[in-house]
């Protein structure tokens, strides 16, 4: 069994790179947790980071629990070495801030955002479970124009 070590799902040993993400997969007893030091990692005081559901340009985001309220979150970090980019912080503010903003039912909320003593930077939002678009599509082929037309109108919305 092999395990992507962004996306932290399994698959068999004959494919050699994650069809979610296009990362090479490693031997799924080497965990997520061995290869991120934020796995584990408590931030704001209160949501403790479980594992990273992918990686972008200025950071990763974790699945995270809410620990008094028992609750799955996601968590956005933004990179450490962007924490003194002083250009880097001021837009990880503005996204914090603006997605804080927008309330729609096909919208993800942002709850809360903070700076930790050693500069890392997060921000917190709903944690929705599923598949993306790509492994629907992946997985069941073209859609169909009515199922096409449905989900092009809930995200124009």
């Amino acid at each position: 069994m092999l395990s992507c070590p962004n996306c932290g799902k399994n698959f068999e040993d004959d494919i050699s790179f994650c069809p979610i993400d296009g990362s090479k997969l490693a031997d799924a007893g080497d965990t997520v947790r061995s290869a991120d030091p934020f796995v584990g990692r408590m931030v704001g005081g209160r949501y403790r980071l479980e594992r990273r559901l992918g990686v972008g340009g200025m950071g990763a985001v974790y699945r995270a629990l809410h620990v008094l309220m028992e609750k799955p979150v996601a968590v956005k970090l933004l990179r450490p070495e962007l924490a003194a980019d002083e250009i880097a912080v001021a837009r990880f503010q503005r996204e914090a801030k603006g997605a804080s903003r927008i309330e729609h039912e096909n919208c993800v909320s942002v709850t809360d955002f903070g700076r930790e003593d050693d500069g890392v930077l997060w921000l917190v939002m709903d944690y929705l479970e599923g598949r993306t678009l790509w492994e629907v599509i992946h997985e069941e082929g073209p859609f169909a124009h009515d199922r096409l037309c449905s989900l092009a109108v809930q995200v124009c919305r």
